[in-house]
């Protein structure tokens, strides 16, 4: 699936060329699915989200779990056939 992503005002814009359709995400969210691709595991996403955004570990997994359904997504699977936008 061919997608173009952007980065405006804190967040990041996902275009789905086939759908015609976009998928707006928070930075944090973005970042958690950036890391999963980058086959960093559970624990260690978790571990990062609590130190960076000063959460305690139940809500860092917490919100670690709300997000990683997002990152099974195929389109996030296949960086190679990701564009950025100008």
């Amino acid at each position: 699936m061919s997608y173009l992503e952007r980065t405006a005002e804190g967040k990041q814009i996902i275009w789905f060329q086939e759908s015609n359709r976009y998928m707006v995400l928070e930075m944090p969210a973005w970042e958690v699915i950036s890391r999963f691709e980058k086959k960093i595991d559970f624990d260690g996403i978790a571990a990062w989200c609590a130190d960076f955004y000063q959460l305690s570990k139940n809500e860092a997994e917490r919100f670690v779990g709300e997000v990683q359904p997002l990152a099974r997504f195929s389109i996030f699977r296949q960086p190679y056939r990701s564009r950025k936008a100008p």
